[in-house]
């Protein structure tokens, strides 16, 4: 026969107050560790579906009330968020007038794109040719149910980018057949000079042509500060 002792279980130890703080402080210490390591782990999965999220939107298809049937960008809201997001536009001239309807505007108004970073690139095919640009603004214009104007406005970062700039009219002068020479360069040049020395702005016309087939003409306007743009007018109406 086995005897069977009749033993009582120790009594818990009781700890002191610096025990006690020590072993709350580890208790913590490892719950941190823990969730870290579950966010640590979490995370490539999160930023997996963000990604996957995102390349889905940029990669749909456009809805015919962001890009008409001929391709062509409506600046109704749902096609200006459609070409901010993807960055591009495109327009066809090939056959005017248009009615507002074809850009998904109403009889009278004025619509425009203006990404808050970046630009557009701006695809226009004409009936005597086509026109790239990187837009920093596009701005379309109705009137009496007629698509009457686009115009195509490009940056320059400032005076020190002034020669780029011109550089720029030169290439659309030649191309939309604008009224532009060295003298006409030197004078805006010249203008430009002034007004950012005199701390004023200055609008620089450009008499147009009808190169692509449409009725064009350019404007340069400048801040004070030497801040400058150039934008392309497309007579359509």
């Amino acid at each position: 026969m086995i005897a069977v002792e009749d033993r009582q279980a120790p009594a818990p130890a009781i700890l002191t107050a610096p025990e006690r703080l020590a072993r709350r402080r580890r208790i913590v210490r490892w719950t941190s560790i823990a969730v870290g390591l579950s966010i640590i782990a979490a995370t490539p999965i999160v930023t997996s579906i963000l990604a996957s999220h995102a390349l889905q939107e940029a990669t749909a298809l456009p809805s015919l009330e962001e890009v008409s049937r001929l391709g062509q960008t409506q600046m109704s809201d749902a096609g200006i968020a459609y070409a901010s997001l993807h960055q591009e536009a495109a327009f066809n001239l090939l056959h005017l007038p248009q009615p507002a309807e074809a850009l998904g505007m109403d009889e009278d108004a004025t619509a425009t794109i203006e990404p808050t970073a970046g630009g557009i690139q701006t695809t226009i095919v004409a009936p005597s040719g086509g026109l790239e640009s990187w837009a920093s603004r596009i701005e379309a214009t109705t009137e009496r149910g007629d698509w009457v104007r686009l115009e195509i406005t490009e940056d320059a970062l400032g005076f020190g980018d002034f020669t780029r700039l011109m550089q720029r009219v030169d290439v659309l002068a030649e191309l939309l057949d604008w009224q532009w020479s060295d003298r006409l360069a030197d004078q805006a040049t010249d203008a430009v000079a002034a007004g950012v020395r005199d701390g004023v702005p200055i609008e620089v016309a450009i008499a147009g042509g009808d190169g692509l087939g449409v009725s064009t003409h350019g404007s340069i306007a400048c801040s004070s500060t030497g801040a400058c743009t150039l934008t392309t007018v497309l007579d359509v109406g």
